[in-house]
C-alpha cells in the first residue's frame, strides 16, 4: 500500500510539473483578448475591466484553479493600448503556484478607415512556488530510502518573462499571432537549469451580421474562432463559434488536434466547450464547460470556466467625422 501511493505522489507531482510548463489554458480566448495577444489591448471604448477564472478537473485532489484580472484602456490620441494583468494559478496535490503581473503596450497602424495592424508587447514579474510539507518522498515511507527530498530544492523562483504580437484587426474580424517567453526565463526549483520553451498562438476572429434592429445596430450574429496554439511538443487547436442574440450568447467550441495521434490508436482530442453567457447593464458573464472526450472524464470532472467584462463609457460615444476609431466586434 505505502508503494503504491508513492508511486501515485511521484508521479502525480511529476505530471503537474510539466504540466505547468505550459502555460494555464483559457477555453473562453475570444473572451481573453489580452491574455491570448497583447496586440488586442485597448481594443475598447475607452476602459474595459475583464475577469478570467477556470477550475480544471474538480472532482482530482490535482485539480488546476487558475484566474487572470485585466484593465485596459484605449489612448485614442496615441492610437495606442495600456494594459496591466494579474495571473494566480494553482495545480496539483502540493499547491504548485504561479503568480504573474505585468503591463502590456500596443500601437495601432491604420491601413484605411476599415483596416489597421496592431503590434504589442508585454513584460510579466513571475513567481512559481510550491508547498513542500505537501509532497511525499521515498524516505518520509521506506526507512533507509536513499531517495529523500533533494537538499538543493527552492520552494520558490522568481523571473522576468517577455511576449509580443501582431493583430490584423477590421471592424467584424481579426486574425493574430502571439510568442510567449521569448527571453527563455530560467524557473527550475533545483540547481539545473530549465528553461520556460517558446509559446507560439496563431488565432482569428470573424462575426457574421444576421440580423440589425430599427437604429442599425446588430441585434443577431454567428462568431467564429479558432486558435492555435504549441510548446515544444505539445500543441492543440480550439475552434468552434456561438450564435449572439440580442444580448445573450449560446456556442460549442471543440479542442484538440484530430489528425494527429498522441499514442498509437489514439488520436489528440481534449474535450468539447459548452458557452453560454447574457449581457445586462454594461456586465457581460459568460459560462463553459469542458467536457473532456477522453476515457477520464468520469475521474476528472470535467472544467468549469467564467469569465467577467465590464467596459466604460457603457455605450459607444458619438464619433467625430475625423475619427479614426475602429472598433472591434462587440457582444
Amino acid at each position: 500500500m505505502k508503494v503504491r501511493l508513492l508511486i501515485l505522489v511521484l508521479v502525480g507531482f511529476s505530471f503537474a510539473k510539466k504540466a505547468r510548463s505550459q502555460d494555464p489554458q483559457i477555453s473562453q480566448f475570444i473572451f481573453a483578448p489580452v491574455y491570448l495577444n497583447p496586440a488586442l489591448a485597448g481594443e475598447t471604448r475607452q476602459w474595459r475591466f475583464t475577469i478570467n477564472s477556470r477550475i480544471q478537473w474538480p472532482s482530482t485532489k490535482a485539480k488546476y484553479v487558475s484566474n487572470a484580472l485585466t484593465a485596459e484602456y484605449n489612448v485614442e490620441a496615441n492610437h495606442s493600448g495600456l494594459a496591466a494583468q494579474i495571473l494566480h494559478d494553482e495545480s496539483g496535490s502540493g499547491k504548485l503556484t504561479y503568480v504573474s503581473a505585468g503591463g502590456v503596450y500596443s500601437y495601432k497602424a491604420y491601413l484605411g478607415r476599415k483596416l489597421k495592424l496592431n503590434f504589442g508587447i508585454k513584460g510579466s514579474f513571475n513567481q512559481r512556488y510550491f508547498d513542500r510539507g505537501a509532497l511525499i518522498f521515498a524516505s518520509d515511507i521506506a526507512e533507509n530510502s536513499s531517495n529523500a527530498a533533494p537538499l538543493d530544492l527552492k520552494e520558490n523562483v522568481k523571473y522576468f518573462d517577455v511576449g509580443s504580437g501582431a493583430a490584423l484587426v477590421s471592424r467584424r474580424w481579426w486574425v493574430g499571432i502571439s510568442l510567449d517567453h521569448l527571453n527563455r526565463p530560467n524557473y527550475a526549483f533545483s540547481s539545473t537549469e530549465s528553461r520556460l520553451a517558446l509559446k507560439y498562438s496563431l488565432h482569428a476572429m470573424y462575426e457574421f451580421v444576421t440580423a440589425r434592429d430599427k437604429k442599425k445596430q446588430i441585434a443577431e450574429s454567428i462568431v467564429v474562432g479558432a486558435n492555435y496554439k504549441g510548446q515544444l511538443e505539445w500543441d492543440q487547436l480550439d475552434i468552434g463559434g456561438f450564435y449572439n442574440y440580442h444580448n445573450a450568447i449560446f456556442g460549442i467550441f471543440y479542442r484538440g488536434v484530430p489528425v494527429q495521434s498522441t499514442v498509437p490508436n489514439n488520436i489528440n482530442q481534449d474535450a468539447m466547450i459548452v458557452i453560454a453567457g447574457y449581457k445586462w447593464l454594461g456586465l457581460r458573464i459568460n459560462y463553459s464547460y469542458d467536457i473532456t472526450v477522453s476515457k477520464v472524464y468520469k475521474e476528472t470532472g470535467g472544467t468549469h470556466e467564467f469569465s467577467l467584462i465590464t467596459e466604460y463609457p457603457f455605450r459607444p460615444p458619438k464619433r467625430r467625422r475625423s475619427s479614426r476609431i475602429l472598433p472591434c466586434p462587440k457582444w
